[in-house]
């Protein structure tokens, strides 16, 4: 291979991103790559890519991590680190390992149903004649990573071995298009080393409609949990606006206490030696007082004359809370005076939400579990083989009547004597109401008598 002289133009139009970049403004190093290693350069003359040996010395951008050979770019191939090589330069003389994972392995399990198996193999691979190898691998396809085609034609070969030792002609032919030799043993086979199989267990109908039933039934479970936990927030709610009202109505008591004791000092002084004065002033006072209360009042004289007044501004609001104020002052003959005055504010909070509305009486049904009717209604000879074996019996929506209600699809388990052991809704339909049945068609498993379910309140979904 000729080497590229440093008075190219950088050009390097094939994939792999990259651009030249100067080196003056920034700092570099130097890196060597030996006789056994070869990198990818654009070969202006040729208009290609091609592979470079070593030994040589590349140039990278210790800020871009740019790697360039006499001022041309080095292609990089990120996927080869996966495959024991580096992202700028390949090994081209030693062996190297890659392992590939291969799933989706259709077998039979041997039980006589087929089986989905994963593979991790172990395969030794160099790439062919030193650098034609990476020549057939920029050349036929474009740099691109082998792994993905490996992979199936691994795949392909293990269902023709059906899980038995055999060839790998599928693996050795997609190799050799991208420029890899494989690793074979003296007879000439390809050394593939099988390190573990995996068996992902296939899924029957049956199994995955109780999959299915029991994904319902979490959700169902998730559900109930989010409304205990509103109704224990509310009832929360409920008992935090009790515990302020109590806290209110201390509050208002004492301060209607305070109001009453002082208008009776009030009137005493306002009261003189007429007793009917006294009346008068303490009938004025409680009227006043009556706006609040009405209740607790004391009456008494006072010797001399006098003079009181009161005055009270009373405030509630819209929310439930209360903002009071009161003041006054008595004032006795012989020169006494007495003034007063209280206030209160209360909290403002929001009265506890109604109670929820009752649930409706009709509606889908719960994908969740009916009650089975007891002996002898649960007897209805069933016959069909599946059933008498123990597996799920599914009812499609036209086998199923009801008074009202329509759509819901469910699914029975029997014993051996062709008893219902279970009944499970698979599809909820619509409009079915509680205390109505359902009647299931003795045909849906063979038997001897229609199934007839009663549907209760907890099995319509609100």
């Amino acid at each position: 291979f000729q080497r590229l002289g440093e008075g190219q133009p950088p050009c390097f139009p094939s994939a792999g991103g990259l651009g030249t970049r100067s080196n003056l403004l920034m700092g570099s190093h130097t890196e060597t790559f030996n006789a056994h290693e070869a990198v990818c350069v654009y070969d202006k003359t040729q208009g290609i890519e091609v592979p470079f040996q070593g030994p040589e010395s590349v140039t990278i951008d210790d800020i871009t991590k740019d790697v360039t050979l006499n001022g041309q770019p080095v292609r990089k191939f990120e996927w080869d680190k996966a495959m024991g090589g580096t992202f700028w330069k390949f090994n081209i003389v030693g062996w190297q390992l890659l392992e590939l994972t291969v799933p989706d392995v259709i077998l039979d399990d041997g039980n006589g149903d087929k089986a989905n198996f994963k593979y991790r193999l172990g395969l030794s691979y160099k790439w062919k004649s030193g650098t034609k190898g990476i020549e057939t691998l920029l050349k036929d396809q474009g740099g691109r990573d082998p792994t993905p085609l490996l992979i199936q034609a691994a795949r392909l070969d293990l269902k023709t071995q059906k899980g038995k030792e055999g060839a790998w002609n599928e693996l050795l032919h997609v190799a050799g298009q991208y420029g890899m030799g494989l690793k074979k043993d003296s007879l000439g086979a390809v050394i593939v080393e099988i390190l573990e199989t995996t068996l992902n267990k296939a899924v029957s109908k049956e199994e995955k409609l109780e999959l299915d039933y029991l994904k319902q039934i979490l959700n169902q479970k998730a559900t109930v949990q989010k409304h205990l936990f509103e109704a224990e927030l509310a009832i929360a709610v409920s008992g935090k606006a009790a515990e302020q009202w109590a806290a209110n109505y201390e509050r208002v008591a004492k301060v209607k206490t305070d109001y009453m004791m002082a208008m009776n000092v009030v009137a005493k002084g306002a009261g003189g030696r007429d007793r009917a004065s006294s009346r008068v002033a303490a009938c004025c006072c409680c009227s006043v007082a009556s706006k609040v209360s009405a209740s607790i009042w004391g009456s008494g004289e006072g010797s001399g004359g006098g003079e009181g007044s009161i005055g009270i501004d009373t405030d509630f609001s819209g929310k439930l809370g209360l903002s009071q104020q009161a003041s006054g002052e008595g004032k006795t003959e012989v020169g006494n005076k007495i003034k007063w005055s209280s206030d209160i504010e209360t909290e403002n909070f929001d009265p506890p939400a109604p109670a929820p509305p009752p649930p409706p009486t009709s509606g889908p049904l719960k994908t969740a579990t009916l009650t089975v009717p007891p002996a002898p209604g649960n007897a209805v000879g069933a016959k069909l083989k599946t059933a008498l074996a123990g597996t799920l019996v599914p009812v499609l929506p036209a086998a199923i009547t009801s008074a009202a209600g329509e759509g819901a699809a469910l699914a029975l388990t029997f014993d051996t004597s062709g008893t219902v052991t279970a009944i499970f809704v698979t599809v909820p339909g619509t409009g079915y109401v509680a205390g109505n049945t359902l009647t299931v068609n003795k045909a849906s498993y063979d038997g001897t008598h229609d199934l007839t379910i009663t549907i209760s309140q907890d099995n319509i979904d609100a």
